[in-house]
């Protein structure tokens, strides 16, 4: 392999990724979200947890900077239809080394943009809640943390886009991602719900980013609210780590049977099913 033509081809897709959604009116999509989320948070920011010592608002909002990194999930496997079925992938397919080039440069440039909507949390954060831990270096360990739940993340969405393969499946993921999401701990502690709920949420990397995060910004004494009753830092960068190192041998066997059954018959296929899914 030719390591510099490599990086360059996936240098190439990043840029132009980025140049599609920063660029114009798309970077509204980028900033919308998260003035959302924000917004939401100051609207509830009235409830005090007593054990956490702070606001079910800021609790949110912290939770959110890193556990927002669940979306990858979501963009992953909608835009791996959409490029199947215009023809992308097939393209890829046919360059050397392609379907590795677009894997690394669609991650990264998803990753990429997912983290400017939790910087832009992060920063809404800062300005409109009170977090009294806060300083540089917490600050650091924070976008550290979002970095880490990113490529927690990545995977699974190169894994559901590589199983998923139309709208209706694709519709399967986004709502299994959001009963994920809402169950997760991010916006509520997940004490409330049922055991069962909990113990599935615990293996998952949602729950450890949230996790991971209010261990970096709220005081030790805190974690007496968790489910654990402490924080676990070691162990959320653990399974993170894991999930992260794991996930990406299993995407990288499926994207690589996923791309050898791309031809023109199959784009083809898919595009008549697109037409007759979306009623066209």
């Amino acid at each position: 392999m030719n390591m510099n033509g490599f990086l360059k081809m996936v240098g190439t897709h990043v840029k132009a990724e980025l140049r599609t959604n920063v660029l114009g009116a798309a970077v509204f999509n980028l900033i919308i979200p998260p003035l959302f989320i924000l917004a939401v948070g100051k609207w509830v920011d009235r409830t005090v947890i007593e054990e956490l010592a702070t606001t079910i608002g800021s609790y949110m909002i912290m939770s959110m900077t890193a556990g927002l990194a669940a979306l990858i999930i979501i963009q992953l496997s909608s835009e791996m239809m959409m490029e199947r079925s215009s023809g992308v992938l097939l393209r890829a397919r046919s360059l050397p080394h392609g379907p590795l080039a677009w894997s690394i440069g669609k991650s990264i440039s998803v990753a990429i943009i997912v983290l400017m909507m939790q910087v832009v949390v992060l920063v809404g954060g800062l300005i409109f809640f009170t977090w009294t831990q806060m300083s540089a270096g917490t600050i650091l360990l924070v976008i550290v943390v979002m970095v880490l739940s990113l490529a927690a993340h990545a995977p699974i969405g190169l894994i559901v886009g590589s199983i998923s393969r139309g709208v209706y499946s694709n519709v399967i993921v986004v709502l299994g991602v959001l009963a994920v999401f809402a169950t997760s701990g991010i916006a509520f502690p997940i004490d409330i719900l049922p055991r069962w709920i909990q113990v599935i949420q615990m293996a998952l990397p949602t729950f450890w980013s949230g996790h991971l995060v209010r261990s970096v910004i709220l005081p030790a004494e805190s974690g007496a609210a968790e489910v654990m009753g402490s924080f676990q830092p070691a162990l959320a960068v653990s399974v993170l780590a894991v999930w992260t190192v794991v996930g990406f041998v299993v995407a990288a066997f499926l994207v690589k049977r996923f791309f050898r059954h791309e031809s023109i018959g199959a784009m083809q296929k898919m595009q008549a099913s697109l037409r007759s899914q979306l009623g066209a």
